[in-house]
This record gives structure tokens, C-alpha cells and sequence, in this order.
């Protein structure tokens, strides 16, 4: 007969205390196979339990294996095999630290300010689309994603961008990540990408990712070099033409129409214009789009959320030509849309009520006026006579060029010192140059900020022996 002396003031149910107490007995081999097991009646009688208590536990043995029953005859111990352990030690492994070296200033280019975002406005919305909304919130709604959030993104495009598009054409998607992997599903995993240098370094991880071929293409004053780019056998060309990054470059009309010449020479290629920070621009009128520029079909335009609102809202999306649109029906719009429709409701009213546009020209003065208090700065420092600008027009960083020689690894590391983060240009590109040049962003910190980073860079950059 099987003995236990429960702990009823555990707070473990008496059922799995005997379940624990059989399982050991048979995993000991205290239990042997094939033995029957005392009836469910003599077995509460025994312990002074319901025959509840020990139904429950006999199930959950014969649930996992340890026990089985046989009909109007009892239950029955089941072999039991031991877990086989090997006699070598595990191989203990390092994990590699994921945390990052803080700095108290980081100059990076992906951030946005955090202290003018219209959070009233938004959780307003938030707030008023939940309870409108409520019902059409819990179910799938389009692949493509939510129709009326398509319709006002056409509708800034016509507006702001020059893109004349109908809303059937713009999908939407997590993030940029996701809409590029969509792309090379569309185009095909054939296909030879060609991107710039320098350029955004997460591209090349992620084609390679994707399982695509790219090439780096060298820039010039005008952006992607055509000379460069036809002694090549690329398929499809990656750029940024209204704010290339790192660089600025804004690509003129003509080096676009030399892009688009190219494109329209074979039937397989394409351009994917990234518009990735094109609202901010701070002098002169706004560039267009090149998509508006393509008469036939060979532009897929991509832009996100990332810089006009916030990186966190990964919400992106990209305008098809109709030949991919066409592929994408057939072959792929089985995918389900990865941004929920609550968030994509809410910003499809946002966008209607202007709060979008009105957000846009706040943030516009905002960085404007950073922008120019933080090059002031630099200027009147004591590297300023040593120093110019590139790319200063546009979005959330500049160039800092240095016009004398001088390692560019050094002034990086010379102000790591000073808790100071700067980006080299070679830190984008593959392609080696002379001149040192830091790309620096500017987005996250307020006016009075700047005087104490100027303050730092002097103080690393000093020991540099050119000032």
C-alpha cells in the first residue's frame, strides 16, 4: 500500500502531493512496471483523502505517461526510462554583452526631441477613436492596411511631396524592415542591388538578410554617381535623393533624370526612393519627390513615421508602381498588415485634423532654431576656423568637415573621453577618404544643451594639437 503523510497546512493541494509522491516512487524504481496500483476507494480509505483527491492525482499520471488504465480493472505502472545525461560537462558559452557604452551626450541621427512631441493631442485622439471605434477595433481589417489611413497618406503625398497616387497603391507596414523584405519578394531575390556609400549601414545588413546581392555605389557632388553606377550590373538602386544620408546631398533634377534614364533602359529595374526625413527642410522650397517625376512606373516610393513623429511608432509605408502592385495581389496579399488598426486609426485622424501638418511646422522652427544655435557654436569654438558644413538644410544632422588632415578615428575617441559621442563618415561606408568628416545629430536636446557639448569637443579636441 502506498503511504503519505500530507502537510495540510502546505499550500500545495493534497491531489498533487500525491501525484508528486507516486511519480517519485516509480521514477525511483520503487514502483516497478506493469505493477497495479491500490484502487482509487482503498487508496483514500488508506490515506484518510477523498476518493477525489486520489482520482485527480491517478489522471494527471496517466496524463503524462507514468501510469494507464485498463477498464474495470485498476491502473498499472508504465516503464519508465530514464533520462539519458551525458557524462561531459555543458560547454559553457559567453553572452555577448548587448549594453551599450552610455554616454552623457550621443549625437546620433535616429532620435527625435521628446519633450515637443503633442502628446495631449494624441492620447485625445487615442481616447475619442476607442470608444467611436470600439467594434471595428477587433477584427482584421485590410492587408494593404486600414483604408482611411491610405486615403489621408495620398492625400499629404499629393500636398507636400508632388505624388499623385491613388490610396490602392500605398501599403503599409511595421517599420521600413518589414516593407523592404515585402519588396524583394515583389522584385525577386535574383536581383542586384545597388546602394550608396556612405550610406545608412543597416541597408546592406538587411538585403543581405533578405538573401539579395548588393553592390556600394560612390557618391559625387549631385549623389549616387551615374558613371559609377553603370559600370555595374545592379538591377535596382537604393537612394535617398531629397536628404541623402549621412551626407545631405540634395540630388538635383538632372542627376535625377540621369537616374531615371537609367531605370527606363530595362524592364527589370527599379529605383526605391527612401524619403526617410524629407519634411524638415529649413531653406528654399521643398524638394519633390522623384516618384512625381516617373512617368513610367519604374519609382517605388518609401518613407515612414520615424523622424516626423517618433522611431517607436513603426509605422511605414511604400507607393507600388502597378506592375508590383499587380504581383502583390497575385502572389502575396495573403500577408496579414503588421501595424494594428487601433495605432493606424489613430493616425489617419490625426493626419485629418491637420494636427499632423501643425505638428510638422512646430517641429520645423524647433530644430530649425537647434540647427542653427548648435552650428553658431561650433563656429565660434576654438575649432570653429578649422571647420564648415554640409547637409545643414535638411533633417536632423549635419556634416562637420574637417579642412585639415587629421585621423578621424582620433576626434572620435578624444571625445568618447569627454562623454561625447560623434559618428565618423567611414563609420557609413565602406570606401575610404582622407578628410575627416563626423556626421552629427542634433534632434533629442534642447537649446541649452549645446554650450556644455561645444564645451566638451573643445576640451577633447585640444589635445588633437591643431587648435
Amino acid at each position: 500500500m502506498i503511504t503519505l503523510f500530507f502537510d495540510r497546512e502546505d499550500k500545495v493541494p493534497m491531489y498533487e502531493q500525491l501525484y508528486n509522491h507516486i511519480r517519485s516512487l516509480i521514477q525511483n524504481k520503487i514502483l516497478n512496471p506493469n505493477e497495479k496500483l491500490p484502487s482509487k476507494r482503498k487508496l483514500s480509505q488508506h490515506l484518510k483523502v477523498s476518493q477525489i483527491t486520489v482520482e485527480t492525482a491517478y489522471l494527471q499520471l496517466k496524463a503524462e505517461g507514468y501510469i494507464r488504465s485498463n477498464e474495470k480493472i485498476g491502473y498499472f505502472v508504465e516503464p519508465y526510462t530514464s533520462l539519458l545525461v551525458s557524462d561531459k560537462s555543458p560547454v559553457k558559452t559567453t553572452k555577448k554583452s548587448t549594453r551599450l557604452v552610455e554616454y552623457e551626450y550621443d549625437l546620433k541621427t535616429n532620435v527625435v526631441d521628446p519633450i515637443h512631441f503633442p502628446y495631449d493631442a494624441w492620447a485625445k485622439l487615442e481616447r475619442d477613436t476607442f470608444l467611436d471605434a470600439k467594434h471595428s477595433l477587433l477584427n482584421s481589417g485590410d492587408p494593404e492596411g486600414l483604408y482611411e489611413l491610405r486615403v489621408q497618406i495620398s492625400l499629404y503625398l499629393y500636398q507636400f511631396r508632388g505624388i499623385s497616387t491613388k490610396p490602392e497603391n500605398i501599403i503599409i507596414g511595421a517599420g521600413s524592415d518589414f516593407l523592404l523584405n515585402l519588396l524583394t519578394l515583389l522584385i525577386g531575390k535574383d536581383k542586384c542591388y545597388a546602394l550608396e556609400s556612405p550610406g545608412y549601414p543597416k541597408l546592406k545588413k538587411l538585403y543581405d538578410a533578405y538573401g539579395v546581392h548588393t553592390k556600394y555605389i560612390s557618391l559625387d557632388a549631385s549623389g549616387m554617381s551615374i558613371e559609377s553606377l553603370n559600370k555595374e550590373k545592379a538591377d535596382i538602386v537604393h537612394v535617398s535623393p531629397s536628404h541623402q544620408y549621412p551626407s545631405g546631398i540634395v540630388m538635383p533634377i538632372s542627376r535625377r533624370n540621369q537616374l531615371l534614364s537609367w531605370a527606363y533602359e530595362k524592364s527589370e529595374r527599379y529605383i526605391i526612393e527612401d524619403d526617410y526625413d524629407s519634411e524638415f527642410r529649413f531653406s528654399g522650397n521643398p524638394i519633390p519627390a522623384m516618384q512625381g517625376m516617373d512617368s513610367l512606373g519604374k519609382v517605388i516610393y518609401l518613407n515612414n513615421f520615424s523622424k516626423s513623429m517618433a522611431p517607436t511608432f513603426r509605422v511605414a509605408f511604400m507607393v507600388l508602381p502597378q506592375s508590383l502592385l499587380d504581383i502583390y495581389y497575385q502572389k502575396y496579399s495573403f500577408f496579414s498588415n503588421t501595424v494594428p488598426i487601433f495605432e493606424q486609426l489613430v493616425l489617419s485622424r490625426f493626419l485629418e485634423s491637420k494636427a499632423f501638418e501643425k505638428h510638422l511646422n512646430r517641429m520645423k522652427l524647433i530644430y530649425k532654431s537647434k540647427k542653427d544655435h548648435f552650428t553658431k557654436l561650433l563656429k565660434e569654438s576654438a575649432f570653429g576656423n578649422y571647420i564648415h558644413f554640409e547637409g545643414e538644410e535638411a533633417g536632423l544632422h549635419f556634416l562637420v568637415l574637417f579642412d585639415i588632415i587629421i585621423n578621424e578615428f582620433l576626434f572620435i575617441e578624444k571625445a568618447k573621453i569627454e562623454g561625447v559621442r560623434v559618428y565618423g563618415i567611414q563609420e557609413f561606408s565602406p570606401i575610404k577618404k582622407e578628410q575627416a568628416s563626423l556626421v552629427l545629430g542634433y534632434g533629442n536636446y534642447q537649446l541649452s544643451d549645446f554650450k556644455e557639448i561645444v564645451l566638451k569637443l573643445e576640451r577633447a579636441w585640444k589635445e588633437c594639437h591643431f587648435i
